[in-house]
């Protein structure tokens, strides 16, 4: 059994996205709702199929505070035409992996 790396905090909030393949090619731009996230990644549902191993771009709002994120998608599983979709955050700076790890006091 697989344990988690880190808290994951239940939310329901609008996510935004626009999805991409390894080149940078644009696959699609969608929306869904996010149902949980972690200083690792998110989890959200969506009518868009993204492919796994493609990168996506994420903003997300919870509270006060907008996240601007990038991603790897990691999980797919299809239910009734929704997608729930699992994303591995690609942290490049300080401040992003900063915010991720304050989530836990929102």
């Amino acid at each position: 059994m697989k344990t988690r790396k880190s808290i994951r905090i239940n939310v329901n909030n609008l996510i935004k996205f626009t999805n991409y393949d390894e080149t940078g090619k644009e696959l699609t731009i969608g929306e869904g709702t996010a149902k949980n996230i972690s200083i690792n990644g998110v989890y959200f549902l969506t009518k868009n199929e993204l492919e796994i191993n493609s990168f996506i771009n994420i903003i997300l709002d919870i509270n006060d505070l907008s996240l601007k994120l990038k991603g790897k998608v990691v999980r797919v599983n299809k239910e009734n035409n929704i997608y729930g979709t699992g994303i591995q955050f690609l942290i490049e700076d300080e401040e992003t992996e900063r915010m991720l790890q304050n989530l836990s006091v929102l």
